[in-house]
This record gives structure tokens, sequence and C-alpha cells, in this order.
């Protein structure tokens, strides 16, 4: 959902494939192969990707199937699941981390047979 400067809300639909650049803020579910959260950005979400680099805000919980990065700028409240965890000095992380051996599948796909979006994303704030 994207909310436009006149408080207007819209629904997106992403395709495989597709790129995403965000602005501001994201709430919900974020599925891709490679997810990049700016240090500006505010996300509240479940997140499943197979790399994932984290410099903003994140409320939820992270499911990374290879690797997960915490830049300095980083803020995270969340519970996280992957196999390699990289915390760099300045970080802030408040949440529970499993780490089990080798690639993660996300819990609710195995479940409920949901399929990976191949999309790309780079979450920022609007200038």
């Amino acid at each position: 959902m994207a909310i436009d400067p006149t408080g207007a809300t819209a629904l997106s639909c992403i395709s495989k494939g597709t790129p995403i650049f965000g602005k501001g803020e994201a709430e919900g579910e974020i599925t891709g192969e490679e997810i990049e959260i700016a240090p500006t950005a505010v996300v509240t979400a479940r997140i499943t990707a197979n790399r994932l680099k984290v410099g903003g805000q994140v409320n939820g919980e992270i499911v990374a199937r290879e690797r997960i990065e915490v830049l300095p700028t980083a803020r995270l409240r969340c519970t996280i699941t992957t196999p390699t965890l990289v915390v760099t000095e300045g970080a802030q992380f408040d949440g529970d981390c499993k780490m089990p051996r080798g690639s993660t599948s996300s819990p609710q796909s195995e479940s409920h047979a949901t399929k990976e979006t191949g999309v790309s994303l780079f979450i920022t704030q609007a200038q």
C-alpha cells in the first residue's frame, strides 16, 4: 500500500522480475530475492528474501535464506531467521535470532506453498 502526499492510499501489485524503488515507509509483507532497506526507510513487515541488507528501521519478522547484513544505521525490533548474520558496529537489534545450518526456507512457504516473487527491492525515503 502506498500513501501519497494528499493522504490517499493505493494498493500495488508487483510481478516477478520487476525492480521496485519504494519511498519512505513500507508495511505488510515483502518478498524478493535481494532486498536493501536504506538508512532513512521505516519498514513494518514480514520480510522474506535470499539476501537482505538493512540500513533503516525494521519492525516485524525477517527470514533470509542466505544472508542478512545489518549496517551501522540499522534499528531492528524483530525476529530474524538466517544461516548468516553480519552485524556492523553501531547497529541496534532488539529481538530474537535463529541461525539454522544451510539455507533457510520461509515457514509460511512451507505450510502454505507460496511462491518466491523474484523481485529485488530498494526502499528509501523520498527527498
